[in-house]
């Protein structure tokens, strides 16, 4: 048994750690103070706080998790898609059933529909990258955005083409929609931010420069809008954050069983080797077996078998007295190791058994565990082949 066979692998502890922004990191501690004695951060300062995602340090670590994460990014698209699906499909069905006057509504909405079906079919490939899902995202985000947009109240109530638009027009729609690509489409926190700022200032400057009843009262829904824009966009980003927070623990936690089993069964197989090394290999099952279900007595039990006609070798090396005087201890450990360890594979060779290490005696036998009648002939062969080694 050879000392490299025995060496640990020393496990690197992984933490999860918040990626440092650009203007964080440029403004000493000082700024920062003074910044809070000021009234607080920059607008740009905290939307960089907010849009910092979790990172681990280990590059490595860090990529495996996203190839990790594709298989559950795919899942989370999907169901983006389905909820855009379900919500352009009712939406058609209703503008249809409403009457025959021609609308935006009636035109927008079927196409749509039919775009994220066609994404939702794309996506649904058992095979597909890392780079392929990003576009689909990116687009599904993009048909998001206009199908946003046309659901905004725009004045063509003039033209003859619809009715007069109300304020309210395409405001669950856009929460909707707001609240899917912080929840479950799989982009940077800083574009959903993005994403859900533009769409809310779309809607809010199309209200105030097409809706024209109700002028005087306009700047209160207009109000009503914005905070419900403010709380959709806020509590998307407090769930985003929760959710890949929760992901990567989860992801850690898995890799820790995982590299806690992998060192348990290769401590388990340290031990074998060194039991095997030790005893024969029905003796060392019989123990094992016995030390899995124990009787009262196990400690009592001798494990002595008979065997008859075997040929036992006593080698010795000669000099060795002399040889451990004129080196250190860790160099004559390292040179027993060695020489020991290449008897064990002529023995092996020759149908020996080592039985017994005593300084620098070497013990085997032949006709171990199974009977052999040239017993005595293996033990000389034995014997020659360590007088060459050693030589």
């Amino acid at each position: 048994m050879n000392g490299t066979d025995m060496e640990e692998i020393p496990f690197q502890k992984v933490k999860t750690k918040r990626k440092k922004c650009c203007h964080c990191c440029c403004s000493p501690p000082a700024a920062a103070g003074a910044g809070a004695g000021l009234g607080g951060p920059p607008p740009l300062l905290l939307l960089d706080a907010i849009a910092c995602e979790d990172e681990f340090d280990c590059k490595e670590l860090e990529s495996l998790f996203q190839s990790y994460n594709l298989k559950l990014e795919q899942t989370s698209t999907l169901k983006a898609l389905a909820v855009l699906i379900v919500l352009t499909a009712s939406l058609a069905l209703v503008e249809l059933l409403s009457g025959p006057s021609l609308t935006i509504s009636k035109g927008s909405h079927p196409v749509h529909c039919i775009i994220f079906l066609s994404l939702f079919i794309v996506t649904n490939v058992k095979y597909l990258q890392v780079t392929q899902l990003q576009q689909i995202v990116k687009l599904t985000l993009l048909f998001s955005f206009t199908f946003s947009f046309l659901c905004c109240p725009f004045s063509l109530g003039a033209y003859g083409l619809e009715p007069p638009s109300a304020p309210e027009q395409g405001m669950w729609q856009l929460m909707l929609v707001t609240f899917v690509s912080y929840s479950l489409l799989p982009v940077r926190t800083l574009l959903a931010i993005v994403f859900g700022l533009v769409v809310a200032v779309s809607h809010l400057i199309v209200t105030a420069t097409s809706v024209t009843a109700k002028r005087q009262r306009l700047w209160r829904t207009l109000m009503a809008n914005a905070i419900l824009f403010v709380s959709v966009n806020l509590y998307g980003v407090f769930v985003r954050i929760l959710t890949e927070r929760a992901q990567r623990k989860a992801f850690l936690q898995a890799r820790n069983c995982i590299e806690d089993r992998l060192k348990l069964e290769d401590e388990n197989e340290k031990q074998e080797r060194l039991l095997m090394s030790l005893l024969p290999r029905n003796v060392a099952m019989e123990m094992k077996e016995d030390f899995l279900k124990p009787p009262e007595r196990i400690f009592h039990k001798i494990y002595i078998q008979r065997h008859d006609n075997v040929s036992i070798l006593f080698a010795d090396i000669v000099g060795f007295t002399s040889l451990a005087s004129q080196c250190t201890a860790q160099e004559l450990v390292k040179l027993l190791n060695e020489l020991f360890g290449k008897f064990d594979e002529l023995a092996t060779e020759n149908h020996c058994r080592r039985i017994k290490i005593l300084g620098d005696c070497y013990y085997c036998v032949s006709g171990l565990t199974q009977p052999k009648t040239d017993h005595a002939h293996c033990c000389v062969e034995m014997g020659l082949d360590m007088i060459d080694t050693i030589t």
